[in-house]
């Protein structure tokens, strides 16, 4: 016998996406209200990409490197640049997160740092010194990838 299902119908999460303008983590709210059932914001997220009610929004210009490992998801300067990608974009930001950006971006002035990326390493993220002439905004310059013989 199947799993009784935690999310709702997609007719239902498609009204509290577009009719409601709920968040991910508001949908999660609201079933736990309604039904004590405890579901991720990555499950709820899965749903409405399954039931194509979400556009990816890529951060191509801001986040340039080509797949970031899951284990780095969390790190502040992708926060930092997700952020100036949402501002550039005009989307919401909240206002500590802006401040937090100017804060932060005057640091790296100030320093003369850039965000390099590092998928193979623990860390995964570091501040450098940005190269004159090629590191031109808040990241270093990915090398461009080689292919293996």
């Amino acid at each position: 016998m199947p799993k009784p299902r935690k999310l709702p119908s997609e007719s239902i999460l498609r009204k509290w996406v577009e009719v409601e303008g709920m968040t991910h983590a508001q949908i999660v709210d609201r079933i736990r209200e309604e039904t004590g059932e405890e579901v991720s914001r990555s499950s709820v997220s899965a749903a409405l990409s399954r039931a194509g009610f979400t556009n990816r929004i890529r951060y191509d210009e801001e986040i340039p490197w080509p797949r970031i490992s899951v284990d780095h998801n969390t790190a502040f300067p992708l926060f930092m640049l997700r952020t100036q990608a949402r501002v550039n974009r005009g989307l919401p930001v909240k206002p500590q997160d802006i401040k937090r950006l100017e804060e932060w971006k005057k640091e790296m002035t100030e320093k003369n740092l850039v965000v390099h990326y590092e998928p193979r390493s623990p860390e995964g993220f570091f501040y450098c010194e940005a190269r004159p002439d090629v590191d031109t905004g808040l990241v270093r310059a990915p090398e461009p990838e080689t292919q293996s013989a």
